[in-house]
């Protein structure tokens, strides 16, 4: 699987790479979905994203290492 190189900038380089949606780049906005639960009176009935991962439904594997 080929791979990208990622590299750490600082919010100023983000700014200058990303524009104006840089600035929002490394702004911490935690968030919860709590409030649409309760307005849609839905609860998950399935496994959660990383559980999901887990079973590695949406990956090729090539070979376990």
């Amino acid at each position: 699987m080929p791979t990208l190189p990622a590299a750490s900038v600082t919010p100023d380089e983000a700014a200058k790479y990303l524009g104006f949606l840089g600035t929002f780049a490394h702004v911490d906005n935690p968030s919860s979905s709590a409030a649409t639960r309760a307005l849609l009176q839905w609860e998950p009935a399935h496994a959660g994203l990383l559980a999901d991962f887990e079973e590695r439904h949406y990956f090729e594997v090539v070979a376990d290492i």
